[in-house]
C-alpha cells in the first residue's frame, strides 16, 4: 500500500503534532513541579527568617544572650513545611515525621555548635599568635 504526497504530508504533520504535543505536556509538568517546589522554599524561608526575628525579640525583651543563627531556624522550616506537604495518613506517620524534622534540627544545631567552636579556637589563635602572617 503506497501513500500519494497528500496523505504522507497529513500523516507526517499528525504525528508532529501528537510529539511536540507530548513534550509541551511534559515540559508543562517539569515546569509546574519546579514553580511547586521554588514556592516551598520560599515559604519555608519566610517562616525561618520570621521564627529566627521572633526569637530575637524574645531575646532582647528578657535579655537572653542565647540567639540560634538563622541557619538553625531555616533548616526546622524546611522539614516542617515539607511535612505539611505530605500526605498524612495516621499519628505514627506524623510522628514519625516529626521526629525527623526534630533530628534535624538538633543536627544542625549541632553542627552549628561545632563550628562555632573550630571559629572560636581559630580567632583566639590569631589573636594570640599575631594572625597568619
Amino acid at each position: 500500500m503506497q501513500l500519494d504526497i497528500a496523505s504522507a504530508t497529513i500523516l507526517a504533520a499528525g504525528i508532529g503534532a501528537i510529539v511536540a504535543g507530548g513534550v509541551s505536556a511534559i515540559n508543562a509538568w517539569f515546569t509546574h513541579r519546579s514553580d511547586e517546589r521554588r514556592q516551598i522554599r520560599e515559604l519555608a524561608v519566610r517562616v525561618g527568617i520570621e521564627e529566627w526575628k521572633a526569637q530575637i525579640e524574645l531575646a532582647q525583651k528578657y535579655h537572653s544572650k542565647i540567639i540560634h543563627p538563622l541557619d538553625l531556624y531555616l533548616v526546622h522550616a524546611m522539614y516542617f513545611v515539607r511535612l505539611l506537604g505530605d500526605k498524612i495518613k495516621c499519628e505514627d506517620q506524623l510522628r514519625s515525621h516529626l521526629r525527623n524534622s526534630h533530628s534535624m534540627t538538633d543536627i544542625a544545631n549541632q553542627e552549628i555548635k561545632n563550628y562555632s567552636k573550630k571559629d572560636n579556637n581559630h580567632n583566639t589563635s590569631q589573636q594570640a599568635g599575631g594572625g597568619d602572617g
